[in-house]
């Protein structure tokens, strides 16, 4: 009962993980990709609507960060605070059952034969999760697979207070006139 209740709470209401990063049905909020904080959206569709693929230029992350990501992403998924999205996969948006859905980070694009390269997050259930790295055609769009766009988060990492200048000057001034003090004290 408890956890059909989390289940359905999880539907509606985001969740904050211990490091920081707000997971909800429509993506994430604050994920932190190799210092720098994204705003995930899950979005339905194929690579050519999505992106434009065939250019390969407007994927948002190359590939390490794309790993990165995926395995951020695949982390919060699977924090006991998130459990209700790991338990059924439906709750992320463009997923339709709850057996499975296939998050895609892509990183490229690979003309010879139309496809996009991408890092994957399996959320299976209630098989074992995964991450692993495939291409898949460029124009395919199933029905349990979304992509993963990220966009620069608009909070920045709080910035170090710096002493103000006359309080520094002033420190400084006395740390010469005890060094003067010592010396005259020495002669």
């Amino acid at each position: 009962m408890f956890r059909l209740l989390s289940i359905a709470l999880a539907a509606l209401l985001p969740v904050t993980s211990a490091f920081g990063a707000t997971l909800s049905s429509s993506g994430i909020a604050e994920l932190d990709v190799n210092g720098t904080l994204y705003d995930v959206t899950f979005v339905d569709g194929s690579c050519n609507t999505v992106y434009d693929c065939a250019s390969g230029t407007d994927f948002d992350l190359n590939e390490a960060d794309a790993e990165a990501a995926i395995q951020a992403i695949a982390t919060l998924f699977l924090l006991p605070e998130n459990e209700a999205f790991n338990m059924d996969p439906s709750l992320t948006d463009g997923c339709l059952t709850a057996e499975y859905c296939v998050i895609f980070v892509p990183y490229g694009y690979n003309p010879a034969n139309n496809s996009f390269l991408t890092w994957n997050f399996g959320n299976f259930y209630p098989a074992s999760n995964a991450i692993f790295s495939s291409p898949y055609s460029a124009s395919f769009d199933g029905e349990q697979e979304v992509f993963a766009r990220f966009t620069p988060s608009d909070v920045s990492p709080p910035e170090v207070p710096l002493p103000a200048p006359a309080l520094l000057l002033l420190s400084g001034f006395c740390v010469l006139a005890a060094a003067r003090r010592r010396k005259t004290a020495e002669a």
